[in-house]
């Protein structure tokens, strides 16, 4: 008996721990599986901005398309018999885009997917004990109910609305269409619809472009300590899972995140952010969010400036469209012409600086010679003419005989370049009769203090005497990159938006920020009626010129530099004239000014203009 005793003993020692290791490695199986599929989803996420990276979701894809097409084509319908208020006439307002769009997938173009197939759309979907149990495929059809456009705010910042973009006229490349607690009014970027899902669930449609709020997780190589943060954006056309939420005890909650929206920051603009975590944070004032249902009077008001700016953009694009063909036609004129010209200008002073003489200037040594050696004339494609602007009354470069000087020592270092370069002298000869190098030396009126307005002077001159490229450079500037020309009036013929439309030009080595030397076609003249506005007379114009192209048409060249020699023949500061500090507050009014006064309005800058 004791040794059955000691053998059952033996037994249930020996199998206990087997057993348990069983459990755990079955347990450590089912937990393994379950992460398996959360990271495919995930990387289906994370990885494509339309969602399909992986096709996960198993919806009946063809049915889907099926689904889809039947959709845009009452929505086509739609489009057809709706009228919209036009600006400029009192009849029928159109859609063009909206109507090609919803066209070419009733004829089968399909959209969305590589293979045809929309995002997310019907179809049931179980994961992470998430029921799709509701069909979402109605809502992008829906038409806009005024009983259900809200206003969103955080408790801890009272009468701040949640906007889409951090500024209402323009988003930034870090915020793109991201959502902030930012708004003091409500404006249709403050303005969303909640569109009730069933079974508690809703959608956030923004009513400024109908587009759906959605979760974003991090990418995939952010940290551990940052895995919990999601972003909250504007851009998804239909309700797919990220687009679904619900309200638990005032707060927002999203399934896909398992997690709550929080509005965590001070100060003028605080973003909307996704924490994960469901149990976490509960009590923390910041999680609640209100719902608060808008006037009719407001989202009416709302609904006008809406349709009377899409109106607005509408004529802009018709307008845009005319222009840029006609661009084309003037460009391909002048590409016939064989030889391109390049207008230099340079505005100069001597005031502050060490000059004797013209010969001192730094024009000489920096802007001019660096120039010289960075360009082949041995086979020339361009012509180049500078154009150099001074103060009336100069007393170096506006003395008695100093033009005469400004052009000795110009033809005098050209020569030599060439003769370095191996030009015969009958090819020097050639070069200088042909216009291959020309050089204007002209005083201004007026404009003391103002390099701003001397480079616009210059520019105008250029661009009557038939130059086709501009470019923005100083005296005291290092031209480092060969090939430059090419580069630039490569990138600007080649603009997918429209040839010669847009700003290019090289990396400054002591600022990246912003294009501190711009180069431009003769066309930026058509479009903004002079090259830099009249509210810059010296700081401030290379913000300008920097983003109102928007960030798809500013070509800036990092591979192309140059070096800014700041106190070349300086006395002490940097600057030779009064820094006008005002000017900084025109820059926003400046921008929305060519932003939607000139005919670029609708070069492609959804993206940029809110």
């Amino acid at each position: 008996m004791l040794v059955w005793q000691v053998w059952i003993g033996l037994a249930a020692v020996l199998f206990f721990p087997v057993l348990l290791v069983l459990v755990n490695v079955m347990k450590n199986r089912r937990i393994s599986g379950e992460l398996r599929w959360d990271k495919l989803y995930m990387r289906a996420v994370v990885d494509d901005e339309e969602h399909w990276n992986l096709g996960w979701r198993l919806e009946d894809l063809a049915k889907q398309t099926l689904n889809q097409r039947a959709r845009m084509a009452v929505l086509l319908e739609t489009l057809k018999n709706t009228p919209l208020p036009d600006l400029k006439h009192s009849g029928v307002f159109s859609i063009p885009k909206a109507a090609k769009a919803a066209a070419a997938w009733v004829g089968g173009g399909g959209g969305g997917t590589g293979d045809g197939a929309p995002r997310g759309a019907e179809g049931e979907e179980e994961g992470g004990g998430v029921s799709r149990a509701v069909s979402f495929s109605k809502v992008f059809a829906e038409e806009e109910n005024l009983n259900r456009v809200v206003a969103i705010s955080c408790a801890t910042r009272p009468n701040v609305y949640v906007q889409v973009g951090m500024h209402p006229m323009v988003a930034s490349a870090e915020a793109g269409c991201k959502v902030y607690s930012a708004a003091t009014s409500l404006d249709p970027h403050a303005l969303f619809e909640k569109i009730e899902l069933g079974e508690g669930r809703f959608a956030l449609r923004a009513f400024s472009n109908r587009r759906f709020l959605r979760v974003v997780p991090p990418p995939p190589t952010t940290g551990w300590s940052d895995w919990t943060v999601w972003a909250l954006e504007v851009g998804a056309p239909e309700v797919g899972l990220p687009e679904v939420f619900q309200m638990r005890d005032g707060m927002v909650y999203s399934e896909v995140m398992h997690g709550y929206l929080s509005c965590s920051g001070a100060g003028a603009e605080a973003e909307v952010k996704g924490f994960v975590g469901e149990y976490l944070w509960q009590n923390e004032e910041s999680y609640q969010l209100i719902f608060d249902q808008v006037s009719h009077e407001a989202v009416e008001r709302a609904r006008l400036l809406r349709d009377v700016s899409r109106a607005v953009n509408y004529r802009q694009q018709r307008e845009a469209d005319e222009y840029i063909e006609a661009a084309e036609r003037d460009a391909e004129r002048r590409n016939n012409r064989k030889r391109i010209t390049i207008a230099v200008c340079i505005p100069m002073t001597s005031r502050g600086t060490l000059m004797n003489s013209p010969y001192d200037s730094p024009v000489w040594t920096h802007a001019f010679s660096t120039f010289l050696s960075s360009t082949d004339f041995g086979h020339p494609r361009f012509r180049f003419h500078w154009y150099f602007g001074f103060d009336a009354g100069d007393p170096i470069y506006d003395a008695a005989g100093a033009a005469a000087h400004l052009h000795k020592q110009f033809g005098k270092l050209a020569i030599e370049e060439f003769r370095r370069q191996g030009l015969t002298a009958n090819d020097v000869e050639h070069r200088w009769r042909d216009g291959s190098l020309r050089l204007k030396a002209k005083h201004y009126l007026g404009m003391e203090h103002a390099p701003s307005y001397v480079v616009s002077a210059l520019m105008q001159d250029a661009y009557d005497d038939g130059c086709d490229y501009l470019y923005q450079i100083n005296d005291d500037t290092l031209i480092n990159t060969p090939g430059w020309a090419e580069v630039f009036t490569s990138a600007l013929r080649d603009n997918p938006l429209g040839r010669n439309v847009g700003v290019t030009g090289p990396a400054d080595t002591n600022n990246r920020r912003i294009l501190t030397h711009a180069f431009v076609h003769r066309t930026h003249i058509d479009i903004f009626g002079r090259f830099f506005p009249l509210s810059f007379k010296n700081w401030w114009s290379d913000d300008w010129i920097s983003n109102v192209y928007g960030r798809e048409h500013t070509l800036r060249d990092h591979a192309v530099t140059i070096t800014h020699d700041v106190r070349s023949q300086k006395e002490d500061a940097p600057n030779r004239y009064d820094v006008d500090t005002s000017a900084e507050r025109s820059l926003l009014k400046e921008l929305k000014i060519g932003w939607s006064g000139a005919p670029p309005r609708e070069f492609g800058f959804e993206r940029d203009v809110m």
